[in-house]
Parts: C-alpha cells; structure tokens; sequence
C-alpha cells in the first residue's frame, strides 16, 4: 500500500489541477490525522514527540500520513491494524493486529470492524463487528483512538490545495 506524508504530497501536487491529480491518483484515501499516539509495543526503542511540535499550517496539528487505497489485482478488501500483514499499517496500541477490512464493491467502498477489542466507530457511530458500514468521502472513521478521513481522490486534492 502505498503512503504518503500529506504535506510532500501538499508541495509536489498542491498547485496541480485536479484532474491532473486524479489522473495520477485515481484512488480515495484514507488520511491517518495527527493526534494522541499509543506505541503499539512499549518494549521496542521508539522516538515520539506530541503532535504541536510538528505544526502544520492548514491543520495545526501535526502530520497526517495518507494511505492510496488501491486493492491488490484481483482483491476487493484492504485490512487495516497495527501490523503486517495488513496493508495500511497505523502503529497505534489501541488498533487490534487486523482491525478493520475496507471493502471496495464496484466504486462503493464500506468499512467492517474485525472484531476488535477498542472497537471502530464511523461519523461518531460504533460499528458493529462483522457488519459493514458504508463509506462517503469525507466520513470520520476511528479505530480505537486513531483518527483517519476516508476521502475520494478530488476531495484531497482540495484538501492539498488549501495548505
């Protein structure tokens, strides 16, 4: 799975057209906000700093770190968790190894809770494990107390651009 920090994307794409983008970058995406972070091993050598050390100007609060969300050839779903073998890792101790799946059924994409232990919660509604729950750009997801914004290819473009 391809990532990206936001703000190398903001310069390299920011000031392109949007269709330009969108010719590039086809794909939604989903956006992992800067915020609180829990290491997901406390026994391994890690650096951290708090969010505010790391001011963005649009957002004023940190980094974000942005999945493409392209499918490998011939699959529908994407796991996301903690670790591999999930294709979007977010190394946060509050994601279950394999979290969530998102899953793409034709140009629809929707999220399904693994049965995780902090729970998935979509635009502020808990999912129920197992049961997918449809994804609109722009919707707020939350797995355990990770922020992410699942967005379609224009509407981070627009995003860039703003920064």
């Amino acid at each position: 799975m391809q990532s990206f920090l936001l703000s190398v994307l903001a310069q390299q794409y920011g000031r392109a057209a949007a269709a330009d983008f969108a010719a590039v970058f086809p794909d939604p995406w989903l956006v992992w906000e800067a915020g609180n972070w829990a290491p997901a091993q406390p026994t391994t050598l890690s650096v951290t700093q708090q969010a505010e050390e790391f001011a963005a100007p649009a957002q004023g609060k940190g980094e974000a770190l942005v999945f493409q969300l392209r499918p490998s050839p011939g699959k529908t779903e994407i796991a996301v968790g903690r670790a591999p073998p999930c294709e979007v890792v977010v190394n946060d101790g509050t994601l279950s190894k394999r979290h969530a799946t998102l899953l793409r059924n034709d140009r629809a994409w929707s999220i399904r809770d693994e049965g995780s232990r902090n729970g998935s919660w979509v635009s502020e509604v808990i999912a129920a494990p197992g049961r997918p729950v449809p994804l609109a750009s722009g919707c707020r997801v939350r797995l355990g107390t990770a922020r992410l914004t699942f967005l379609d290819s224009t509407a981070l473009h627009a995003r860039l651009a703003r920064r």
